[in-house]
């Protein structure tokens, strides 16, 4: 990637203040992303924040249908398609204003900052063949292994979906935004200009975002490890963030395509 994409990358594109003056040390810091620690703290406030709002939206709904809160029933609404496609659309806006926050309050801007750069579509699209080959190696690895190629969460979501529109919403647009977003864009950015690297800003968003999504089975969540490395490497090869966003969107559209086909066959 071209320093010059990059002010953070580039000090002289403009007025940079310099280390020596002491009235302009505040602003040298704040010209640069959060480091290793605080992008973790950030990080770690946003999604604390997502699963407390997760928590009020989910009493709400029990309260609205008049269930109950014990912890079969809610395991059982873990699985239910139609509360998550609630739960997924009514608290992602709210973590992706709390990292564009986080985002907003360093650097040059919050465009430069979670590198929301344009890019050719013939880059999107080499991406997008990557991501889906990858996955599609991931289903075939599955397979072999001897275990389910379709995910066993997705097919009991997609029966209890409910709102079709609903689900498809938030599996397919707002689920990938705020996690992208926050894990290769806030989180990237400043885990690559820390000690870690670009190896630890690919390496390490990866298993958080694994991690967050244990409502899947084991095998299920290694595959989403694999695809996050390789999200990963799109964002830091490609310099922006709309070629992860894209290959997110892509693969859970072919996700849910392809256990619609499935399941209404």
């Amino acid at each position: 990637m071209n320093e010059n994409q990059n002010p953070y990358a580039n000090p002289d594109a403009a007025i940079a203040p310099t280390p020596e003056d002491p009235a302009n040390a505040k602003a040298l810091r704040k010209s640069r992303p959060y480091g290793f620690w605080l992008t973790s703290l950030f990080a770690l406030i946003i999604i604390v924040a997502w699963g407390i709002l997760q928590s009020v939206v989910l009493i709400v709904y029990v309260q609205a249908t008049g269930g109950d809160l014990t912890p079969e029933a809610i395991e059982a609404m873990v699985m239910d398609g139609f509360f998550l496609g609630i739960v997924t659309v009514t608290t992602a806006p709210a973590a992706i204003l709390f990292t564009l926050f986080f985002a907003w309050t360093r650097g040059p801007g919050v465009r430069e900052y979670l590198a929301l750069r344009p890019v050719s579509l013939k880059t999107l699209a080499l991406w997008c063949a990557i991501g889906i080959a990858a996955a599609v190696a991931a289903d075939y690895a599955k397979y072999f292994l001897d275990f389910p190629v379709a995910s066993t969460f997705i097919e009991e979501s997609y029966r209890t979906a409910g709102s079709m529109v609903l689900f498809a919403t938030a599996i397919v647009i707002m689920a990938p935004l705020w996690e992208e977003i926050l894990f290769r864009g806030f989180v990237f950015e400043g885990y690559s200009r820390s000690p870690v690297g670009p190896a630890g800003a690919i390496l390490i968003p990866a298993v958080i975002w694994a991690a967050i999504h244990m409502q899947y089975e084991i095998h299920d969540i290694v595959t989403i490890f694999v695809l996050g490395i390789v999200i990963g490497v799109a964002r830091w090869r490609s310099g922006s963030l709309y070629i992860p966003i894209a290959m997110h969107l892509v693969l859970n559209s072919i996700a849910l395509i392809s256990v619609a086909l499935t399941i209404d066959a």
